[in-house]
């Protein structure tokens, strides 16, 4: 499976204006705009512009964040299988929001990303190539399988789309070091359900 290169094709901040700038129809960009503006087919891309909608201010939208899960683990079980390029249902790209709502959403991402692009250079490849990659494929998708039942608990996906954001951005940016953060953040999230749990 191709390697994206790090480049300035994958600048955080510039994914984020492609996004704002996504065709609108009727006041609502539908995820297939959302898509076709990053330009880009590579997994990492797919699963970072899904991951990064359900940690934005649009999660709030109801039932949005369980389509998006649907999403990512369609893309991550491809991409764990070997596929090359990944496919969604059209009925998942047709997917809409309100077009001021997602600008005003993405545009709450900006001082995040100008942040991730000071802190990132590619290091520990281990862990973004090979089988680190499908290592991340899997992560993804059993993080995917949780998002529907987590709609039920407040802010629980907003931290779920924080850890599948991360692992995204292994892949793209070649950083290995944020699957590990990925790793810690959902090992954490899932120590804390136990003790609450229990």
């Amino acid at each position: 499976m191709a390697r994206p290169q790090t480049s300035d094709k994958y600048r955080l901040s510039d994914v984020l204006d492609r996004m704002r700038a996504a065709e609108e129809h009727d006041g609502k960009i539908a995820l297939s705009a959302v898509l076709q503006a990053v330009g880009d087919r590579s997994f990492g891309m797919a699963i970072l512009v899904l991951a990064l909608m359900m940690v934005s201010p649009l999660s709030a939208v109801p039932g949005l964040p369980s389509v998006l899960g649907i999403g990512i683990l369609v893309t991550a079980a491809q991409m764990l299988v070997g596929r090359h390029h990944f496919w969604l249902p059209q009925w998942l790209l047709r997917r809409s929001v309100d077009a001021d709502r997602a600008r005003t959403a993405i545009g709450w991402l900006q001082r995040p990303a100008r942040w991730i692009e000071r802190v990132s250079h590619p290091r520990l490849r281990l862990l973004t190539r090979g089988l680190g990659s499908r290592v991340s494929a899997a992560v993804c998708l059993v993080l995917a399988l949780a998002i529907p039942p987590l709609d039920l608990v407040p802010t629980a996906n907003t931290i779920t789309g924080i850890a599948i954001s991360m692992i995204a951005l292994s892949l793209i940016l070649d950083d290995g070091l944020f699957l590990v953060i990925a790793l810690l953040i959902v090992i954490g999230g899932a120590a804390a359900a136990a003790v609450a749990f229990f």
